[in-house]
């Protein structure tokens, strides 16, 4: 074995940061660890957090890795910073403090930001987007006294979240700018039945409409779609989906397009350093499931620790709406 412990440097503690270091962990035991981390949190689960604003679970439950997981692991969790330089000569990345840490291998794995449509009045206090615990918690502050909510954007999550808000007393509106739910999943029967159904149990939709201006009246933000429509709500949630965090590499002179460029070993242009997650493009398709996340996740720790030998050759998806009582393999 060698004295010397590779030195595993992971940018982001999500799903594709935290799988890496427990794969690593039982690959090598004898490797140095270090994770860079935006949040002051452990671990936790982002799909959760609709169920954490609704109070049906609390932070604790969501949390998978708490603090003392990282240090029982030997890991160095370095949290609330950013790292805003990679020398790829050196190999060092160059935190916002300008502290310099060293690695033999870089995994990036900062996963993605939330997709901000360009609305007129879209800044306004009451309008939020959901991606992490900061975000959560803003939102379960502004919804105390409110009732009246849009969620703009039909998708899995923006569906769940809708389903969470429905849960706890709120009139939840959701606009989708597809004439049916989940058009990449779902056919327009298919998509039908669904829509029924979740009406059934209290939500409000608005198909082929999409947001053109937001308003502030009376304490009341008024959207008003492209064909006019005026929908009357207290709070506004943007869930149109994400975009993969990519700057980073492209200042330190990696190829980039939608997400991080990698081969079939996860791995960037530069030999040692590899990216995993929702920050990567891989065959002109970027991901953005946990599924896929975990396997890339794993296979780039692999080749990491054990050589080049394992091949990503995409993920097999199978959605699911995680709403009781709704089967979508069943529509």
């Amino acid at each position: 074995m060698n004295s010397t412990p590779l030195k595993l440097v992971i940018i982001g503690n999500g799903t594709a940061g935290s799988t890496a270091a427990s794969k690593a962990i039982k690959n090598e035991p004898n490797i140095s660890i270090t994770i860079i981390s935006e949040e002051n949190h452990g671990y936790y689960s982002r799909p959760q957090l609709p169920y954490y604003i609704a109070n049906t679970k609390s932070l604790e439950q969501i949390q998978i890795h708490k603090k003392d997981w990282y240090k029982q692991n030997n890991i160095h969790l370095i949290e609330n910073t950013n790292v805003i330089d990679i020398d790829k000569e050196n190999k060092n990345i160059v935190l916002k403090n300008k502290q310099t840490i060293p690695y033999d291998k870089l995994l990036l794995a900062q996963g993605a930001c939330p997709l901000i449509p360009n609305i007129k009045g879209g800044n306004l206090p009451g309008i939020f987007v959901l991606r992490n615990i900061p975000d959560a918690n803003k939102i379960k502050e502004h919804i105390k006294q409110k009732k009246a909510i849009t969620v703009i954007g039909g998708g899995l999550l923006g569906l769940e979240l809708a389903h969470s808000l429905i849960s706890i007393g709120k009139t939840v509106n959701t606009i989708e700018r597809a004439d049916h739910l989940l058009p990449k999943l779902l056919n327009n029967n298919q998509s039908s039945k669904l829509q029924l159904q979740l009406e059934n149990i209290g939500f409000n939709f608005f198909t082929d409409e999409s947001c053109k201006e937001i308003e502030q009246k009376n304490n009341k933000l008024i959207i008003t779609t492209e064909k006019k429509t005026q929908i009357e709500s207290e709070t506004i949630i943007l869930s149109i989906g994400v975009k993969p965090k990519k700057s980073l590499a492209a200042k330190a002179g990696l190829k980039t397009n939608r997400g991080i460029f990698v081969n079939e070993f996860l791995q960037t242009e530069n030999p040692n350093i590899y990216a995993a997650g929702d920050c990567i493009e891989f065959n002109g398709q970027c991901w953005g499931f946990v599924k896929a996340t975990l396997e890339q996740a794993q296979i780039a720790i692999d080749n990491i620790t054990l050589g080049n030998h394992k091949k990503y050759n995409g993920s097999d998806i199978n959605p699911i709406l995680k709403i009781p009582g709704i089967n979508l393999k069943e529509l």
